[in-house]
């Protein structure tokens, strides 16, 4: 029996280590630099594909992914559903999801799916501006794609604020709750999505709960289990390379 989720990155891709924080000493600069590089669009420079395959299981459901970049599902092999409530996806063809759609894949026993990232038209950026009307959710595509490059790092709204280069913590956190959207909960989400992604393409033991703002692994596998709906255990089974 194998289970894998697996990431493939272009060869000359260069991406940043969850730990960029600490690596670059912590100053104002880095800081900038990586969310600067982040709210300009992720992926940077190279293309993101997260790959589901499982075998010898009858039925896989994995809920609540929630990238922080489009992307465009393929089903490679087998019998798979993607559900993102509030559309209807062709069944047939590659399912377009939006920066953030909440996204469930159901797998039965040899299906395998591909997620590829898809290349941004216009900037990221949650400052107003021509392009932000155009953009899903701005601001929370903006703070995702940040914290997703940077997942490490002691997140709070001010910080985010230097980040996003708003004005002020009411801005932000206001114009998430116009977005639908909660500074913790997406914070969160974007930790345990880069995590996804390190773990398809590293060992199976590196990083630690730390290197993804968690206290201890204990507070980890809590919040992997009530965010993806399934064991952690089974989890990094599933994201163990084939």
């Amino acid at each position: 029996m194998t289970h894998a989720l697996q990431v493939l990155r272009h060869p000359a891709a260069r991406t940043t280590s969850p730990n960029a924080w600490r690596e670059t000493g912590g100053d104002k600069g880095p800081l900038q630099e990586h969310c600067a590089n982040a709210a300009a669009g992720l992926p940077p420079t190279q293309p993101w594909t997260l790959a589901l395959h499982v075998s010898g299981l009858q039925r896989l459901q994995l809920e609540g992914l929630r990238f922080p970049f489009p992307v465009a599902a393929q089903i490679l092999r087998g019998h798979c559903e993607v559900a993102v409530p509030g559309q209807m996806l062709d069944p047939t063809g590659d399912r377009l999801i939006r920066a953030l759609d909440y996204t469930s894949v159901s797998l039965k026993q040899e299906a395998r799916i591909v997620f590829r990232s898809l290349r941004l038209q216009a900037p990221l950026s949650a400052a107003p501006g021509r392009h932000a009307k155009r953009q899903h959710k701005p601001v929370a595509s903006a703070l995702a794609a940040t914290v997703f490059a940077l997942p490490g790092h002691p997140w709070c709204v001010d910080n985010a604020l230097q980040a996003l280069r708003l004005d002020d913590g009411g801005s932000l956190t206001h114009r998430l709750l116009r977005e639908g959207e909660s500074f913790r909960e997406l914070v969160a989400t974007q930790r345990l999505m880069r995590l996804l992604f390190d773990r398809c393409a590293a060992a199976p033991n590196e990083g630690s709960a730390a290197s993804y703002g968690f206290p201890d692994r204990c507070r980890l596998e809590n919040a992997l289990y009530d965010r993806f709906g399934i064991e952690p255990a089974l989890l990094f089974r599933l994201l163990a390379k084939p």
